[in-house]
């Protein structure tokens, strides 16, 4: 094993540290593992905007948010080693911002349709899929569309509770990753139109 790879397995595991952290601070927090469930519950189905207090919403369950987020990390880092992706500033910087939003708007369920286009544009380009996790994590800025058209909105009205139907899920589905696919491509277009003048060129994608 060469320099480089030992450097590469002492940033997986502590990352995985840091993951194993945040949902062991949530178990501390919330032990009750009823409590955590119907906290899960709350928080999948809320509209997920930044203007939503999660530990509000949550109901008592104050470690749901961190054992989401420690989730999150966790998933973020597998998806780098599926895909044998090298851990640099670009993949820390892509954990980290979904780390900090699986506080307030990313869920272990409303990410992955996002995910999931950026990866399927990268196939389709016959590129390595390495080559867009952090981008893909990235896309996942716009999950809240993914909430919104799940339970919240039933073409046309508009509901203040959560509602549940398997056609509007799936709708939900296809719109999450035709959105990531799209985001994937604007990614892709806009350097050459803000020419390297902003540093968040996924996000300037995904408005």
């Amino acid at each position: 094993m060469d320099e480089t790879e030992k450097i590469e397995k002492i940033k997986v595991k502590v990352l995985l540290g840091l993951a194993a952290i945040l949902i062991l601070m949530g178990v501390c927090i919330t032990p009750n593992v009823s409590l955590i469930l119907e906290g899960f519950k709350k928080l999948i189905t809320t509209t997920a905007l930044l203007d939503a207090n999660t530990f509000m919403i949550v109901d008592g369950a104050l470690g749901v948010p961190f054992i989401n987020s420690g989730l999150l990390v966790l998933f973020v880092i597998i998806s780098y080693q599926l895909t044998k992706t090298k851990i640099g500033g670009g993949q820390i910087a892509a954990l980290f911002m979904v780390l900090g939003f699986g506080f307030c708007g990313k869920t272990i369920v409303n990410v992955w349709p996002f995910v999931v286009g950026v990866m399927l544009h990268t196939k389709l380009n016959k590129k390595p899929l390495s080559s867009s996790m952090n981008l893909a994590w990235f896309s996942a800025a716009i999950c809240p569309v993914f909430n919104m058209i799940a339970f919240y909105t039933n073409f046309g009205a508009s509901y203040t509770e959560p509602h549940f139907a398997v056609s509007r899920i799936l709708l939900a589905i296809v719109v999450g990753i035709f959105a990531g696919y799209l985001v994937a491509v604007l990614a892709g277009i806009l350097p050459g139109k803000h020419n390297g003048f902003t540093l968040y060129n996924a996000g300037m994608a995904a408005v």
